[in-house]
């Protein structure tokens, strides 16, 4: 059985909520012998706690990211498909906000 968390990252800490979390979800793995994928931007104090699990670094490529949006940009709506100027901004913004995807 395995159980995903995606963007562990975003949880919020302020309450060390994040950090209690982790530790509830290991003290079940161990209890219950299941596994979990964990995904989150390398913060340090998200890596910190699983130091001692096997771990693959994954980082988007821009040429991937580019074909990705040129994609969908040919399934848009006749209107926004044939506006030149609003393709550049939308390239521009998911470029921009993917960074360190």
């Amino acid at each position: 059985v395995f159980i995903i968390i995606d963007a562990l990252d975003e949880c919020d800490d302020s309450n060390r909520q994040r950090s209690r979390f982790v530790k509830e979800m290991l003290d079940y793995q161990a209890a219950c012998e299941v596994n979990f994928l964990v995904t989150s931007r390398p913060i340090p104090n998200v890596t910190a706690q699983f130091e001692r699990f096997p771990w693959v670094e994954v980082c988007a490529q821009r040429s991937d990211l580019q074909k990705y949006v040129e994609a969908r940009l040919k399934d848009l709506r006749p209107v926004v498909r044939n506006n030149i100027q609003l393709h550049e901004e939308i390239r521009t913004t998911i470029s921009g906000a993917a960074d360190g995807l």
